[in-house]
Protein backbone atom coordinates (compact mmCIF):
# COMPACT_ATOMS: atom_id res chain seq x y z
CA UNK A 1 0.00 0.00 0.00
CA UNK A 2 1.17 3.48 -1.05
CA UNK A 3 -0.32 6.59 0.13
CA UNK A 4 0.49 10.25 0.34
CA UNK A 5 -0.84 13.53 1.28
CA UNK A 6 -0.10 16.75 0.04
CA UNK A 7 -0.94 19.81 1.47
CA UNK A 8 -0.90 23.44 -0.09
CA UNK A 9 -0.75 26.77 1.03
CA UNK A 10 -4.51 28.24 0.43
CA UNK A 11 -5.77 24.74 -1.94
CA UNK A 12 -7.39 21.73 -0.27
CA UNK A 13 -5.42 18.87 0.24
CA UNK A 14 -4.87 16.00 -1.71
CA UNK A 15 -4.73 12.45 -1.11
CA UNK A 16 -2.94 9.61 -2.93
CA UNK A 17 -3.52 5.86 -2.16
CA UNK A 18 -2.75 2.69 -4.21
CA UNK A 19 -3.83 0.04 -2.54
CA UNK A 20 -2.67 -4.27 -4.18
CA UNK A 21 -5.04 -6.54 -3.01
CA UNK A 22 -2.36 -10.09 -3.64
CA UNK A 23 -5.40 -12.75 -2.76
CA UNK A 24 -8.82 -13.10 -4.60
CA UNK A 25 -11.06 -11.65 -1.69
CA UNK A 26 -14.74 -12.37 -2.01
CA UNK A 27 -15.78 -11.58 1.61
CA UNK A 28 -15.18 -8.07 2.63
CA UNK A 29 -16.06 -6.56 5.81
CA UNK A 30 -16.50 -3.21 6.27
CA UNK A 31 -16.78 -1.15 9.54
CA UNK A 32 -16.76 2.53 9.49
CA UNK A 33 -17.26 4.72 12.49
CA UNK A 34 -17.43 8.44 12.74
CA UNK A 35 -17.39 10.45 15.71
CA UNK A 36 -17.39 13.50 17.36
CA UNK A 37 -14.62 15.08 18.99
CA UNK A 38 -14.28 17.07 22.11
CA UNK A 39 -10.85 17.62 23.62
CA UNK A 40 -9.86 13.72 24.10
CA UNK A 41 -13.24 12.66 24.49
CA UNK A 42 -14.61 11.03 21.12
CA UNK A 43 -18.41 9.97 20.90
CA UNK A 44 -19.88 7.91 18.36
CA UNK A 45 -22.33 9.70 15.99
CA UNK A 46 -22.55 6.90 13.11
CA UNK A 47 -21.46 3.86 12.98
CA UNK A 48 -22.10 0.83 10.56
CA UNK A 49 -20.66 -2.56 9.50
CA UNK A 50 -21.61 -4.03 6.23
CA UNK A 51 -20.22 -7.19 4.26
CA UNK A 52 -19.28 -5.40 0.70
CA UNK A 53 -19.71 -8.32 -1.54
CA UNK A 54 -23.28 -9.41 -0.48
CA UNK A 55 -24.10 -5.79 -1.34
CA UNK A 56 -22.42 -5.31 -4.50
CA UNK A 57 -24.27 -8.41 -5.59
CA UNK A 58 -27.86 -7.61 -4.44
CA UNK A 59 -27.99 -3.46 -4.73
CA UNK A 60 -31.52 -4.20 -4.15
CA UNK A 61 -31.38 -5.11 -0.49
CA UNK A 62 -32.74 -3.16 2.32
CA UNK A 63 -29.46 -1.45 3.72
CA UNK A 64 -29.26 0.77 6.72
CA UNK A 65 -28.88 4.72 5.86
CA UNK A 66 -25.33 5.31 7.05
CA UNK A 67 -24.04 2.32 4.81
CA UNK A 68 -26.66 4.25 2.58
CA UNK A 69 -24.86 7.59 2.76
CA UNK A 70 -21.06 5.78 2.68
CA UNK A 71 -21.58 3.72 -0.59
CA UNK A 72 -22.95 7.44 -2.11
CA UNK A 73 -20.09 9.20 -0.83
CA UNK A 74 -17.59 6.56 -2.83
CA UNK A 75 -19.37 6.49 -5.80
CA UNK A 76 -19.80 10.20 -6.18
CA UNK A 77 -16.24 11.05 -5.16
CA UNK A 78 -14.16 7.70 -6.40
CA UNK A 79 -16.26 5.32 -8.10
CA UNK A 80 -13.13 3.13 -9.04
CA UNK A 81 -13.25 1.62 -5.58
CA UNK A 82 -16.26 0.34 -5.88
CA UNK A 83 -15.54 -3.08 -8.11
CA UNK A 84 -17.15 -6.55 -8.36
CA UNK A 85 -16.11 -8.98 -6.17
CA UNK A 86 -13.62 -11.01 -5.83
CA UNK A 87 -11.85 -7.83 -5.20
CA UNK A 88 -8.31 -8.90 -6.74
CA UNK A 89 -5.52 -6.29 -8.18
CA UNK A 90 -4.62 -2.21 -7.64
CA UNK A 91 -6.78 -0.39 -6.12
CA UNK A 92 -6.07 3.10 -7.40
CA UNK A 93 -7.47 6.75 -5.99
CA UNK A 94 -5.30 9.64 -7.19
CA UNK A 95 -6.14 13.38 -6.86
CA UNK A 96 -8.73 12.97 -4.69
CA UNK A 97 -9.20 16.40 -3.07
CA UNK A 98 -10.31 16.79 0.69
CA UNK A 99 -13.19 19.36 -0.01
CA UNK A 100 -16.50 20.12 1.00
CA UNK A 101 -17.99 17.34 -1.32
CA UNK A 102 -16.46 14.65 1.50
CA UNK A 103 -18.36 15.72 3.77
CA UNK A 104 -22.75 15.55 3.80
CA UNK A 105 -24.24 19.00 4.13
CA UNK A 106 -26.09 18.91 6.72
CA UNK A 107 -22.65 18.21 8.68
CA UNK A 108 -21.99 20.68 11.40
CA UNK A 109 -19.17 22.66 12.35
CA UNK A 110 -17.17 20.89 14.95
CA UNK A 111 -14.32 18.29 14.93
CA UNK A 112 -14.46 15.06 14.37
CA UNK A 113 -12.27 11.72 14.29
CA UNK A 114 -13.63 9.19 11.72
CA UNK A 115 -12.05 4.95 11.11
CA UNK A 116 -12.55 2.36 8.42
CA UNK A 117 -11.22 -0.64 8.44
CA UNK A 118 -12.07 -3.73 6.14
CA UNK A 119 -10.98 -7.22 6.51
CA UNK A 120 -11.42 -10.30 4.88
CA UNK A 121 -13.31 -13.43 5.89
CA UNK A 122 -10.07 -14.39 8.49
CA UNK A 123 -10.68 -11.16 9.90
CA UNK A 124 -7.34 -9.90 8.47
CA UNK A 125 -6.38 -6.12 7.86
CA UNK A 126 -6.76 -5.27 4.33
CA UNK A 127 -6.85 -1.62 4.81
CA UNK A 128 -7.78 0.75 7.74
CA UNK A 129 -7.16 4.13 8.20
CA UNK A 130 -8.07 6.95 10.64
CA UNK A 131 -8.19 10.28 10.95
CA UNK A 132 -9.01 13.71 12.46
CA UNK A 133 -10.74 16.72 10.59
CA UNK A 134 -12.50 19.86 11.42
CA UNK A 135 -15.44 21.29 9.96
CA UNK A 136 -15.48 24.78 9.43
CA UNK A 137 -18.66 26.74 8.18
CA UNK A 138 -20.17 30.21 7.80
CA UNK A 139 -22.64 31.64 10.25
CA UNK A 140 -25.80 30.58 8.89
CA UNK A 141 -27.60 34.08 8.90
CA UNK A 142 -24.74 34.73 6.79
CA UNK A 143 -26.08 32.72 4.35
CA UNK A 144 -29.38 33.27 4.96
CA UNK A 145 -29.07 37.01 4.47
CA UNK A 146 -26.33 36.48 0.80
CA UNK A 147 -29.33 34.29 -0.25
CA UNK A 148 -32.09 36.77 0.16
CA UNK A 149 -29.88 39.99 -1.04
Amino acid sequence: MLSRLLTRRNEPQVVDVMLDILEPTSKLLIIFNLYTQYFQTKNLLYGTTFEYCDLTKNLNTQINPVTRIAINLARENFPQVLKQCPLYGLVNVTGLEVNSRLVPPYAPQGSYYFSIRASNKRNQTIVACTSEFHIVQKALFTRTFSLLA
